[in-house]
């Protein structure tokens, strides 16, 4: 599994090429929610250009700070 560092959080990124073409990159933080991601960007192939961010509806609310920094890992991997 793949970590990342966020205010001294361990979020784990998992980076999925699905069989539709879409690349998904998921940030699952086990303090919000243990049962999956609470942060999720796709895109079908085209880049940075056509990524679009999903928040779980799990979750109460997610830090602009928070979504910032995931953007920005996302970008990287994209």
């Amino acid at each position: 599994m793949r970590y990342e560092v966020f205010q001294d959080r361990r979020i784990q990124v998992i980076d999925i090429d699905d069989t539709n073409g879409e690349h998904v990159i998921e940030f699952v933080d086990p303090t919000i929610d243990e049962s999956g991601s609470i942060l999720a960007v796709y895109g079908s192939g085209d880049g940075w250009s056509d990524a679009q961010v999903s928040i779980s509806p799990k979750v109460e609310s997610v830090s602009a700070e928070f979504v910032e920094w995931a953007l920005s890992v996302a970008r990287r991997k994209m």
